[in-house]
């Protein structure tokens, strides 16, 4: 009897440790089912990342051909940019010839214009222009510097200056004609065939060559200042031994003797009134002493 309830308790023993590895089973089998269901979830996963990287696979194929099909297009762009190069510089070349050409046509073309046109005729230069422009009857007192650089303007009352005329004058034969015009509408022509002003600081006149035939003038009223100097009212260079002719004829600059016999550049001299209009420039055409309204000084190259 002992034997056999000891048997019992054995085998209710082994009972009770197979319930527990029966429940043990059981929860390793929840597990195991949970990580199958893990597993198969996974396996999803991965069967959807496996579909979209088949996916961006095939893009990226896509995008390799694409990527080839520009390859192509830009390796064939830079055939035909280096072929535009090509022409480029062999237009280059052509212009390069082009404008030799051109240049040895200009210089043959110079050649014959030079050779068998005729030299174009010399034009006049105005030096001196007194008249009704609404300036002081003083205007023309100027000083020496004033007048080696010359004032006024072409269109008004103006004088070129010295420093010019001896520059323009010193080559060549130069001719001059003066045009008067008096207060009572009468006009004056004067023609000399030479004219010339040294360099300073005398800026000696050489004027002579009166052309009687031409002019209407009545004399030769330049004759008495012939070879002399320019004098102003700061730098006297006039032969008047006792005085000053400029100073004493309304500082005008001129090229005085002692003083003058014919004197476009005169100041302070109207008459009757205390009105501008009569402005003092003075000669004496015939011997008479005659106010001038207008006058008109200009040279010309003889060549």
């Amino acid at each position: 009897e002992e034997l056999q309830e000891e048997v019992i308790a054995r085998m209710d023993a082994e009972d009770v440790k197979l319930d527990e590895l029966q429940v043990q089973h059981h929860e390793l089998q929840g597990k195991l089912d949970e990580v199958q269901v893990q597993n198969n979830e996974l396996q999803g996963k991965v069967d959807e990342v496996q579909v979209q990287n088949h996916d961006l696979q095939e893009k990226l194929d896509e995008v390799q051909v694409q990527q080839l099909e520009l390859q192509g297009k830009v390796d064939s762009m830079e055939g035909k940019l280096d072929e535009v190069q090509q022409q480029n510089q062999d237009l280059r070349g052509k212009m390069d010839t082009v404008e030799e050409k051109m240049d040895d046509l200009k210089l043959l073309l110079e050649k014959v214009v030079t050779n068998s046109a005729p030299p174009a005729p010399p034009q006049w230069i105005t030096i001196q222009r007194r008249g009704q422009y609404g300036n002081l009857a003083n205007f023309f007192a100027k000083s020496m510097a004033d007048y080696k650089t010359g004032f006024g303007n072409t269109t008004g009352e103006f004088w070129l200056g010295l420093d010019e005329l001896a520059r323009l004058t010193k080559d060549g034969k130069w001719e001059m004609q003066v045009d008067l015009v008096d207060y009572a509408g009468k006009t004056y022509t004067g023609i000399y065939h030479k004219f010339r002003v040294g360099p300073g600081p005398r800026y000696e006149l050489e004027v002579g060559e009166y052309d009687s035939s031409k002019s209407t003038m009545g004399s030769d009223v330049f004759r008495l200042h012939n070879k002399m100097a320019f004098s102003t009212k700061d730098v006297d260079q006039d032969t008047w031994p006792d005085g000053d002719c400029s100073n004493s004829f309304g500082q005008g600059g001129w090229w005085y003797e002692d003083c003058y016999n014919i004197n476009f550049n005169i100041n302070g001299e109207n008459k009757g009134n205390d009105k501008l209009d009569k402005i003092g420039m003075k000669v004496y055409p015939g011997g008479l002493d005659v106010m001038m309204k207008e006058t008109k000084m200009k040279i010309k190259n003889k060549m």
